[in-house]
């Protein structure tokens, strides 16, 4: 025996479905779902499917690299970054001159000279470390680079009361920030 259900959602649109009563039925139709239980009872729950806006370009696009790692990366860091990059990753970033000669510890003399002539490839993997590392703290945050720049900036009990800036100008420093964003991802977090 099947038995008509007539429920009419929100914005008024009647939505008709024909649940047969022997066995436990699900109907999708648009932005509801209708359960019967063996029991007899209906349960309707109506919901909205969550639209997925295209996400703003990540930095390391946005700095111009070919990709954010691989060989590819490699090569370009082997062959020193132009001085554009750094240019773009601080309007990307929205931060100082001086913060980002902080953060990826590139020396004040030096950093003006690379800005024209283009960076080592020393300097260019400090500035690749940063570009991973503020992706990812922006990906931990759902986007929000505001948001990302603020944590980077306080102290963190995981990283022994040190802000994660602090610890972004080496390598040690870089992987442990990363170690904590990938165990913040996934809900460990001591």
């Amino acid at each position: 025996m099947e038995e008509t259900i007539r429920k009419t959602l929100t914005s008024d649109l009647p939505v008709e479905a024909q649940i047969p009563s022997s066995v436990c039925n699900l109907l999708i139709n648009a932005h509801m779902v209708i359960l019967k239980i063996p029991n007899g009872r209906l349960a309707m729950k109506v919901f909205t499917p969550a639209e997925k806006l295209p996400s703003p370009p990540r930095l390391w696009q946005a700095a111009g690299l070919e990709s954010a790692e691989g060989i590819a990366v490699v090569s370009q860091i082997e062959n020193g970054l132009s001085g554009s990059v750094a240019s773009l990753v601080m309007e990307w970033a929205d931060i100082t001159q001086s913060e980002f000669k902080r953060i990826t510890g590139i020396p004040a003399t030096t950093f003006s000279r690379s800005i024209k002539h283009g960076f080592t490839p020393e300097q260019s993997e400090k500035i690749v470390r940063f570009i991973r590392v503020l992706d990812r703290a922006v990906e931990l945050f759902e986007g929000d680079k505001a948001a990302a720049r603020r944590w980077l900036n306080e102290p963190v009990r995981a990283l022994d009361w040190k802000t994660p800036a602090e610890l972004m100008a080496s390598e040690a420093g870089a992987y442990e920030v990363m170690k904590l964003i990938t165990r913040l991802e996934h809900g460990v977090y001591s």
